[in-house]
This record gives structure tokens, C-alpha cells and sequence, in this order.
């Protein structure tokens, strides 16, 4: 694991949910989260995905019903699940892979270079106010590349 990847340091707050019985437009992840912690998770999957050995870094998570993320796009009575740690990994030995699984109270997601890139576009895209987007980690119709959707951060949670 190379020395800035050992250093890194998480100081913003990231949101990470799903909902219960959800409607089909509000399925699948949910992501959002302040302006450093979008910084954070950018650089953090820019390491990873520089990275030649495989490597993880765990995320803490907030509840995203404290700051209101869960109901950025209107009010609603779904209820929410939230994982309170998220381990992100690389896998370098395969570019393809695009995996997100949740076990007790974390999540863990593992991605090739690629889709690495990927998320650390959409986490500068949220941090400069593009939102309201899902991206698919994967293959097109896998069952098993997560989809997850990005949101702005709560102007209220500011």
C-alpha cells in the first residue's frame, strides 16, 4: 500500500443509504455528502485506483436522515437503511469488478480501476453541485454491478 494511501484521513460527512420496499425509481444506493467529504472520497478512490496491490480504506458514514438526505428530492414515508461503515477496496488484478455487498452494519465495495475513476468523477461532480445522476459500477445488466444514485448535499444541512 503506497504511503499516501496509508495517510489518508477522512474529514468531511458521507451519506449512504437505500430504501425499504422502495418504488423502482428509488431503488438500489443513494449517496451524497458535504463538500470535503466528497473531496474525500475522490482522492480516496483516485489512491485506490493508482494503487498496484490490493487496498482498502474503511469510510465512516453518517445516518442521512439527520441531515435530511434521504428526502432531498421530496417528502416521503419510506424508510430507510443505512450502513454505518464503508469499506472500499480496489482490485487490481481485475478491472472489471464492481461488487457491493453489505454484511452486519457495513458495506463493502470493491471496484476496478475504471470504475473507481468513475465514483471519483461523480463525488467531484456532487461537490460542485451536479447531482441528481445514478451511475452503474459494471457491466451493463449485471444483477451484481451496483447502481447507485447521487444526490447534492442538503442546502439545509450546510
Amino acid at each position: 500500500m503506497n504511503e499516501d494511501l496509508v495517510n489518508w484521513r477522512q474529514a468531511g460527512r458521507i451519506c449512504v443509504w437505500r430504501y425499504v420496499q422502495a418504488p423502482r425509481m428509488y431503488a438500489a444506493w443513494h449517496c451524497t455528502a458535504d463538500k470535503a467529504g466528497c473531496d474525500d472520497m475522490a482522492s480516496l478512490a483516485d489512491l485506490l485506483s493508482n494503487d498496484q496491490s490490493p487496498a482498502h480504506r474503511t469510510i465512516s458514514l453518517i445516518d442521512p436522515t439527520t441531515v435530511g438526505a434521504d428526502r432531498i428530492f421530496g417528502t416521503h414515508d419510506l424508510r430507510v437503511e443505512h450502513p454505518e461503515k464503508l469499506r472500499l477496496q480496489n482490485c487490481p488484478d481485475d478491472e472489471s469488478a464492481a461488487t457491493l455487498s453489505w454484511a452486519d452494519s457495513g458495506v463493502t465495495m470493491t471496484l476496478g480501476r475504471p470504475w473507481l475513476a468513475e465514483l471519483a468523477q461523480a463525488m467531484r461532480d456532487v461537490a460542485s453541485g451536479n447531482a441528481d445522476f445514478a451511475a452503474q459500477f459494471g457491466a451493463t445488466g449485471s444483477a451484481a454491478a451496483p447502481r447507485i444514485s447521487f444526490w447534492w448535499w442538503p442546502t439545509s444541512a450546510l
